[in-house]
C-alpha cells in the first residue's frame, strides 16, 4: 500500500498546509483523516496523544476541546509538581 501524501487540510474551505494524519482506532479499516490542528480539535481528537474523544465524557471532564482526560490529568499533575517544588524548595535555605 502506498503512503498518501497530503498537502493541505481536508476540511472544506481550509487551506492550511500544516497537517498530519489522525486515525480512529477500533474500526476495520481504520479511518484516516488529514487535518490541521484547529480542525483536528473541532473534529474531536486529543492534540496531545491523538486519541479520538469526540462525543465522549472527556470533553465534559476537562471542560476543554482537544485534550483527553488522561492527558489533562497528566498535565495538571506536572503543573502541580512544578508549583509545589518551586514553593517548597529547600535549596534556597542553605
Amino acid at each position: 500500500m502506498t503512503a498518501r501524501q497530503y498537502t493541505k487540510c481536508q476540511q472544506d474551505g481550509c487551506s492550511s498546509e500544516d497537517v498530519q494524519e489522525w486515525t480512529i482506532e477500533g474500526y476495520d479499516p481504520v479511518p484516516v483523516f488529514v487535518f490541521c490542528t484547529d480542525h483536528a480539535r473541532e473534529f474531536g481528537f486529543c492534540l496531545h496523544c491523538g486519541a479520538f474523544i469526540g462525543g465522549t465524557e472527556d470533553v465534559f471532564l476537562t471542560r476543554q476541546d482537544g485534550i483527553c482526560f488522561e492527558c489533562f490529568t497528566r498535565q495538571e499533575r506536572a503543573t502541580y509538581e512544578i508549583d509545589y517544588d518551586d514553593e517548597f524548595d529547600d535549596t534556597s535555605r542553605r
